[in-house]
This record gives C-alpha cells, sequence and structure tokens, in this order.
C-alpha cells in the first residue's frame, strides 16, 4: 500500500489526471494527496473518475493560491478528517491489513509569517501523541544547506529554526530514495538554476516503529516543478537469505552459558578450526534453550496476566508464589530484551542511566534504513530496485573484480 503526496502546483490541468493515474496504478496507490491545488473542490470530479476513487476531503483554495485535497478508494483505505486549516489537513488512515495512523499534510505559505502560523498548529498536534504520526507534504523550507544548491546564498539561521521545529515535533525523514531536490526553481541573472529539498515527509518514533520497512520515493518530476513523494509503508521485500551469526551480549547473562562454553570448547584445536565449529553449537544453544526473547516476553506478560486473573477468584500460596516466579522471569527476559536492542543500536553508551527499550529499538530501526542499500545503478545507468536483480549484480561485480585480480 502506498500514499502519493504531490505539490502539482494546479489541479485543473488535464495532464495532471493523467500523470496521476500512470503513478498511481505503477506504485499501488490508494490515497493520493495534492497540495496547491489553485482549484475549488468541483474541479477534483475528473481526477477521481480518472483514478477511479470515491471518497475526497478538501481545503480549498483562495482563489488561485493553495488548495489541498485527499481522495482515495474507500474498498482499500479509511481517511477520517480531524482538523484543517488553510495550511494543512489532519487525520486518521486506515488500511485494512494494519493498524491506523495519523498523517498531517502541509502546504506551509511562501511567506514566512504564515508558515509560523502553521508551525504553531503542528507542534500542538504533536504533544503528547503516543501514536503513529507522520507528516508530509511541501514545507517550503530546507533544514540545511546540503538541501540546497544554486540561486542566491542560504540563510543558516532560516534552516536552524526548521531544523529545531522539526526536533520539537519529535519527527525525523523517513528514509528516502531519488533524487537529493524536490523543487526545481527559476534560473534568475548570473546565478546558477536553484533546486531545494522542499518536499519530504518526517515520522514520529512510534510510527516508524511500527512500518520500520517503510520508504518515500522520490519520483520524476512532471507537469510541475515538484517531485511528488510516494510513500510506501512495506517498501522491503523479504527475500534474503539466512542471517549471519551474531553472538549476543545476553547469552553471557544466562546461567547455563558458561557450563555450555566449558563443554563445548576444545582448546586444544587451532582457534579458527574451533570457532567454526562453535557457531552451529551456539545456534542450537540459543534457540533451543536461551529461547526467543521477544516470543519468551510475550508469553509470561499472558501467563502473569493469567495468574492474577485467577487470584481475583480463589487465592492461595501456590498461586502467589508462582506469580512471584513468572514476575522474575519477566524481569530477566526485560533486561535480555534491553540488552539486545542497546547492542543492535550500536550505542557506546546508555546516556543518563535512560533504559527505555523503545530507544534502542528506534536506534536500531534508523541504523537499517541508512546502511539498507534498496538499489544500485548498473553498468548501463540503469537503476537496478528488484532483490534478486540486486543479489545478481552484486554477485557479478564482485566476481569480475576478483577475476581481474587473479589475471594480474
Amino acid at each position: 500500500m502506498s500514499i502519493l503526496i504531490w505539490n502539482c502546483r494546479g489541479a485543473a490541468n488535464p495532464k495532471i489526471g493523467r500523470t496521476l493515474k500512470m503513478f498511481v496504478e505503477k506504485n499501488d496507490v490508494s490515497i493520493v494527496i495534492l497540495v496547491e491545488t489553485r482549484s475549488q473542490s468541483d474541479k477534483s470530479r475528473p481526477i477521481m473518475k480518472k483514478l477511479n476513487f470515491d471518497k475526497a476531503i478538501f481545503e480549498e483554495a483562495n482563489g488561485f493560491s493553495g488548495g489541498l485535497w485527499v481522495i482515495w478508494d474507500s474498498k482499500r483505505a479509511k481517511v477520517h478528517p480531524i482538523s484543517q486549516t488553510t495550511q494543512l489537513i489532519h487525520m486518521k488512515i486506515e488500511y485494512n491489513q494494519y493498524e491506523s495512523f495519523l498523517c498531517t499534510t502541509v502546504y506551509a505559505s511562501p511567506r514566512e509569517e504564515n508558515r509560523q502560523v502553521m508551525w504553531n498548529v503542528v507542534k500542538n498536534l504533536s504533544q503528547g501523541l503516543l501514536v503513529p504520526w507522520i507528516i508530509a507534504g511541501d514545507f517550503n523550507d530546507i533544514k540545511s544547506t546540503s538541501e540546497k544548491r544554486g540561486g542566491s546564498r542560504i540563510d543558516v539561521a532560516k534552516c536552524q529554526r526548521f531544523a529545531v521545529f522539526l526536533e520539537e515535533c519529535h519527527v525525523e525523514d523517513v528514509k528516502s530514495s531519488g533524487p537529493n531536490f524536490t523543487w526545481q526553481g527559476p534560473k534568475w541573472n548570473h546565478l546558477d538554476r536553484v533546486f531545494k529539498k522542499m518536499d519530504r515527509a518526517c515520522a514520529n518514533i512510534y510510527w516508524r516503529l511500527k512500518y520500520e520497512n517503510a520508504e518515500v520515493k522520490i519520483l520524476p518530476r512532471l507537469n510541475s516543478d515538484h517531485n511528488p513523494l510516494l510513500i510506501k509503508l512495506n517498501a522491503i521485500k523479504k527475500n534474503w537469505q539466512e542471517r549471519p551469526f551474531r553472538f549476543l551480549a545476553a547469552w553471557l547473562d544466562h546461567p547455563k552459558f558458561q557450563d555450555f562454553m566449558e563443554d563445548s570448547w576444545n582448546s586444544s584445536k587451532e582457534i579458527n578450526l574451533m570457532l567454526a565449529e562453535l557457531t552451529p553449537h551456539l545456534r542450537y544453544w540459543n534457540k533451543h534453550v536461551f529461547g526467543d526473547i521477544h516470543r519468551k516476553k510475550e508469553n509470561l506478560s499472558r501467563k502473569l496476566a493469567d495468574i492474577q486473573k485467577h487470584r481475583t477468584h480463589s487465592d492461595s500460596h501456590f498461586l502467589q508464589e508462582l506469580e512471584k516466579q513468572v514476575q522474575i522471569d519477566l524481569d530477566q527476559t526485560l533486561d535480555y530484551e534491553e540488552m539486545l536492542w542497546f547492542q543492535k543500536s550500536r550505542h557506546s553508551w546508555i546516556v543518563d542511566g535512560d533504559k527505555n527499550t523503545r530507544f534502542y529499538h528506534s536506534k536500531d530501526v534508523i541504523w537499517k534504513s541508512i546502511n539498507k542499500v534498496s538499489r544500485l545503478q548498473s553498468e548501463s545507468q540503469v537503476w537496478i530496485e528488484d532483490p534478486v536483480e540486486l543479489e545478481d549484480h552484486v554477485c557479478r561485480f564482485f566476481k569480475n573484480l576478483f577475476q581481474e585480480e587473479n589475471q594480474n
């Protein structure tokens, strides 16, 4: 499932509907969000008919400026409006196979004083949110000097204000692929043409944890000076081979691990050979003795709830002792889980004694998104995105590389 967000710079243009149809059919889009439509809502009918979408929310344009449309296929998604202004629509989105999440789409005014008003509204929406939330659209701002090329000198203080705004909303950019810039501006005398990253999608920690594989794909720029954003909720296809072996630090705290190592280790053998022989034994021990931490946590939580429920009807010494033991086991399992996420996050130390598993989980998600190779360019300058084709391309590259080395 995907959501398409596009500053189309005027939805009444017949080419916009044709372009949207191509994007929607190619990318399994069920919700389309158009910003800066410069048109009244009655102009949406031809587009909705072309896309076969039947539901919509509108924030009307002011003459030939502004305008926000959210249109969708009600058989595949549900959108519930919560609030809206001239610069944003705040809503709840539901998909059949996913739980609901909050989404705020924005078209920030080109006037900074008006944008400040929008920023204050968004900051108020973000405060205290404990549910998945994503904010996306045309922010008409950049947060660093690397997000602009050409044109006049960059206002660094302005970039910092926008970066602080996103930080105060507790959101970070969702991983994106495609061009670095999403808007192409005019070419002024004696200056290079200006390019900026004005369109983006940012999400809070709850959304990022829920949609770990989500990705924003920046589509080609057609019939507008802005690139559309395609938010793919489950972008990564699971097609990888068996995971590489990793030693888990949590094993060291298990009471049976030392005995296992003493029984399995043979110091008379060469170290590399012994390590190779030890790996399958560790895999077996991890699966059958240590166990799956997450599954164990769920089972113990469920068992504790059942015991406490039974104690409300008929208490006994046996149930009291059993509850104590389950609580001890659950605490130990939570320690293991925290250690696991701490290790996966590559975090050097616990800051200020913070013991928040969600924090380490989010660090792991961010680490994976940064290091994940989702596409590569072939020798013929064609982008490869299919996982199977990617694997073949990488294998072929290194085979050719090592063959050349051997020949030399």
